[in-house]
């Protein structure tokens, strides 16, 4: 221990003004593996990795927004987890050109958390951000379930898919069934392609789609194919985490 900061303490330690300081502690125990315990009559000093985090309700201050880098073994694991808990989605992992798989979530209390996994100690030569060309024919990855696939593509940071789905799939039985979920807790952003498809929202609101369609459909729904022909379409908000067990 020194005599002028706690023994285990760095230099500088972020503090978190939130509105419900209870609820935030609970999100970064789950998800962020915060360690430590909460203190209504003071800061409560979580410890998240080798680092420490100060959280604190509002009462004479106002509550205000951090932005915050984390840094964890698996992004993608942690991501996840944190929109299954509530966090909202700013931008889905993907490969940074200085060496991190980086995404971004946004906490109950309205603090931005970049987390990241360090997966090169050395960027990638100037070459490899050249003009790049892809087609979903050879996707970097395909998900298959019964009646459709989900072919996705990594591309400029994004990551980008395309759903095919035969006449007669549903999402709760032929995607939601096989990861456990009743429903679809993805946020998407898209357009359609071909073919035609509703979404019911867990709130009751139900929507079709129709080719030449761009849609945004929040978490919390089920879709289903309508007719007798198969549905297309493209998303570019979502791929990174549909049709994956939380």
């Amino acid at each position: 221990m020194t005599d002028w900061k706690p023994e285990g303490w760095h230099s500088v330690t972020p503090r978190l003004v939130a509105q419900d300081e209870s609820k935030l502690v609970d999100f970064l125990r789950s998800a962020f593996g915060a360690t430590g315990d909460f203190h209504s009559e003071r800061p409560s000093e979580l410890r998240i990795g080798d680092s420490i985090v100060m959280v604190s309700g509002a009462a004479a201050r106002e509550a205000r927004r951090a932005f915050l880098y984390l840094y964890v073994p698996d992004v993608d694991a942690v991501y996840a987890e944190a929109l299954r808990l509530g966090a909202r989605s700013i931008e889905e992992p993907f490969a940074t050109p200085y060496g991190d798989r980086r995404g971004m979530v946004e906490d109950p209390g309205g603090n931005v958390w970049q987390i990241a996994t360090r997966r090169s100690a050395t960027p990638a030569p100037a070459l490899a951000y050249g003009v790049i060309l892809k087609r979903f024919e050879t996707p970097d990855e395909t998900r298959v379930f019964t009646k459709g696939r989900f072919e996705v593509v990594n591309l400029g940071g994004m990551t980008i898919g395309r759903a095919t789905y035969e006449p007669g799939w549903r999402w709760s039985e032929h995607v939601g069934r096989a990861i456990g979920q009743a429903w679809c807790e993805v946020e998407h952003v898209g357009m359609v392609v071909s073919g035609r498809a509703t979404a019911a929202m867990r709130g009751g609101e139900v929507i079709e789609m129709s080719a030449g369609q761009i849609f945004y459909v929040p978490p919390g729904h089920d879709s289903w194919v309508v007719g007798d022909e198969p549905y297309v379409s493209l998303h570019f908000l979502g791929a990174g985490a549909y049709a994956r067990a939380k």
